[in-house]
């Protein structure tokens, strides 16, 4: 599958960051870290999760700011490279894990790109075991309902 893939590299990550600037179309250019290239269908990481199928999805400040080298290094120690570009996705579900409960094949869903700890197998901190974390699992079925997704 096509997909719009950030590769992590030093050399590349500066040249674009300081060039992008006086350049804007650099970030088109062949050698900047962020290319439109052919991966792997992905895999199932776990009994648990489920597969979907893109519909829709969308182009944020944040993914700009990935493009142009020049973004907020707040999420940076939940990445891992290479990673495919986008968090704004609804789509349709295509697989499901043999662990999976409530959710359907077909079913249409927006989902969050940001893991959380349980998608992580993280022993969730205090926030995460309230409804004040916005990356808790009640907080992230709620875009099931999302008017986008219908």
């Amino acid at each position: 599958m096509k997909a719009i893939q950030f590769k992590y590299s030093i050399p590349l990550y500066l040249a674009t960051r300081y060039l992008v600037r006086p350049f804007p179309n650099f970030i088109a250019l062949p050698w900047t870290p962020t290319q439109l290239r052919e991966v792997p269908d992905p895999e199932l990481p776990g009994p648990k999760w489920v597969k979907i199928k893109p519909m829709i999805t969308g182009v944020c400040g944040s993914d700009m700011g990935i493009f142009a080298c020049r973004e907020s290094l707040t999420l940076a120690p939940f990445a891992s490279y290479p990673f495919v570009v986008g968090h704004e996705v609804c789509g349709e579900i295509i697989e499901l894990g043999n662990e999976v409960e409530g959710f359907e094949m077909g079913e249409r869903v927006g989902i969050c790109g940001v893991l959380g700890c349980t998608a992580r197998a993280i022993s969730p901190p205090a926030a995460c075991a309230t409804r004040d974390c916005p990356f808790s699992v009640r907080t992230l079925l709620k875009a099931r309902s999302s008017p986008a997704c219908s």
